[in-house]
């Protein structure tokens, strides 16, 4: 099905020169004796990459029905994600990925894929995941009046900001998308 600039909104899936993007948010307008247009902030599927486009009548938008299945993670290295569907772990599939959130999901988490048909086109990162802190230096408090930070290394390698109270060993709750400490895990 055929989109136009005004069926832009956040959250639609569409394909556009090949290249399938998400709208994140969209701004029409229209000029005396201009025709409308749409400044719309999109992100590019395949890179991650958030972009700003300008949306004309003549452009041609896509309408494309994505959907959602549960997978498992294995690991990332580079640029590149690998899981698993869930109950076949010979089934191994290899996403293309961009950031820094996907290096502090643990191997064995369940990751949210979107597919086009049977391929998979991105990866949604979990909003919070559970990691056990492996190395953490002692806690040294000193001249902290507005609190204390340190940087800790959990289970997957990757470092996180945390207060001083948490040692070696703990399970801190953080989130991937920005890398940041939410709290001690219960």
């Amino acid at each position: 099905m055929s989109l136009t600039y005004t069926d832009l909104r956040p959250g639609v899936f569409f394909r556009m020169d090949g290249d399938l993007y998400e709208t994140i948010s969209t701004t029409v307008s229209k000029k005396s004796r201009q025709k409308g247009s749409a400044q719309a902030r999109l992100k590019h599927l395949t890179s991650g990459a958030v972009v700003s486009k300008t949306v004309r009548p003549s452009d041609r938008l896509e309408e494309v029905s994505l959907t959602k299945k549960t997978y498992i993670f294995i690991y990332q290295k580079g640029g590149e994600a690998v899981i698993h569907p869930e109950g076949v772990p010979s089934d191994r599939i290899t996403v293309p990925v961009s950031g820094d959130g996907y290096r502090l999901i643990p191997s064995g988490q369940t990751i949210t894929a979107l597919l086009d048909g049977d391929d998979v086109v991105s990866l949604m990162l979990p909003i919070k995941v559970v990691v056990s802190v492996t190395d953490a230096p002692p806690s040294i408090r000193g001249n902290t009046t507005q609190g204390g930070s340190k940087r800790v290394t959990v289970e997957t390698g990757a470092s996180v900001t945390v207060p001083l109270f948490i040692e070696a060993g703990d399970r801190i709750v953080v989130k991937p998308a920005e890398g940041t400490y939410i709290e001690r895990a219960r």
